[in-house]
């Protein structure tokens, strides 16, 4: 439980952590690890072209095949790199978490206030912002409270069936 002053202090509090994401290098192999290992089972996954805002300037693309366990939260998120700009957060190497979803009242403030605290500001995109703690190197994604019909979208395999997987080269 979080004291009065924690709260104040964090107003992403850990309760609105909603995933776990990892880059992975095979987004159907790594389902089937998952299933096996855990017995994670999954909705649909999908294929999608993210672009999203640099602080400074420029813009990160990104084509990724993605899938959410059905189990959660926090949902496991898993992420596959199939192509998009050169230097991508999405196209680094995989293994290990890529980034920590969580959910905010406020995102672009919670995005402002961690800055103020030291936090690298990623990229923006579309009702979210990617953040990096400059101690620990953990990324958070910061995402919209108004982002859980998203979720809602994909648990269900709505996401799936408009963005389908497509064969792999």
């Amino acid at each position: 439980m979080f004291t009065l002053e924690q709260k104040a202090a964090s107003p992403i509090a850990a309760e609105n952590i909603y995933h776990l994401a990892y880059r992975v290098p095979n987004l159907l192999d790594s389902m089937a690890a998952l299933s096996k290992s855990l017995g994670a089972t999954w909705a649909a996954p999908f294929e999608t072209e993210g672009e999203f805002e640099k602080p400074g300037g420029g813009v990160d693309k990104a084509h990724l095949r993605i899938a959410y366990s059905l189990q959660g939260p926090p949902f496991i998120e898993l992420i596959e790199h199939v192509g998009g700009s050169p230097g991508s957060i999405f196209a680094e190497p995989p293994g290990g978490v890529h980034h920590i979803g969580v959910y905010a009242e406020r995102w672009r403030d919670e995005t402002a206030r961690l800055v103020g605290l030291g936090f690298v500001h990623e990229l923006n995109g579309s009702g979210l912002a990617f953040v990096r703690d400059p101690v620990l190197g953990v990324r958070y994604e910061i995402v919209s409270f108004r982002g859980r019909d998203f979720l809602d979208n994909i648990l269900s395999g709505e996401m799936g069936k408009l963005r389908p997987l497509h064969e792999r080269a």
